[in-house]
């Protein structure tokens, strides 16, 4: 729930927006979750890619589509597959899909890439984005060098939002948050990327 607190909750309220949360076991089930979001007039939701596949499923079932105008997908990769089933639904055509990619250690937030259904294929599979406010993103090879465009090495980020450490990580766990030598502190996310 800390991650939801962060990243969801706040801004929602700090900008006087309505906040629905829902239930564990609204969350689980697909008709539950979409009656939820009709009740309301929901119009923004968060779920990771896989929950909202699911979703997908049980519109399709009952002919519906999707009644928010804004998904924000986080927790896991979003495939080019799923990005196409979204917007193969022409109901979808005005659907804003929201990629937004950022570990814990680093405030949650760290990259979004909007996608639409004129927009998403530009580049595939469907990219994490572009740092947000404050965040600085890197792709950096093992010696924490930049690599060439193009070129596979770890997300590395920094800027405001990095944690300090883990409370009681071992030695490996806090050899991901390092300082450089202009001492800016970075996060080694682990997680293979290309510019």
């Amino acid at each position: 729930m800390f991650d939801a607190s962060i990243i969801q909750i706040l801004p929602t309220l700090a900008h006087s927006h309505h906040l629905h949360v829902a239930c564990e076991e609204t969350r689980r089930n697909p008709s539950m979750l979409d009656s939820f979001l009709r009740s309301r007039s929901i119009g923004m939701i968060d779920l990771t890619p896989s929950l909202f596949d699911l979703m997908l499923d049980h519109w399709q079932a009952e002919a519906r589509s999707c009644p928010v105008r804004l998904v924000v997908l986080g927790g896991e990769a979003v495939s080019t597959g799923l990005m196409a089933r979204i917007f193969d639904n022409p109901a979808h055509r005005d659907l804003l899909v929201l990629n937004a990619y950022g570990p814990t250690e680093c405030c949650v937030g760290a990259t979004t890439h909007l996608m639409t259904a004129r927009n998403w294929r530009e580049i595939l599979p469907p990219p994490v984005g572009m740092p947000l406010s404050g965040v600085v993103a890197d792709i950096l090879d093992a010696a924490g060098r930049p690599v060439p465009d193009g070129v596979a090495g770890e997300i590395w980020i920094g800027g405001t939002g990095v944690g300090r450490g883990s409370l009681g990580a071992d030695d490996a766990a806090d050899a991901r948050f390092v300082t450089d030598d202009d001492g800016a502190r970075w996060y080694r996310s682990g997680d293979i990327g290309r510019r």
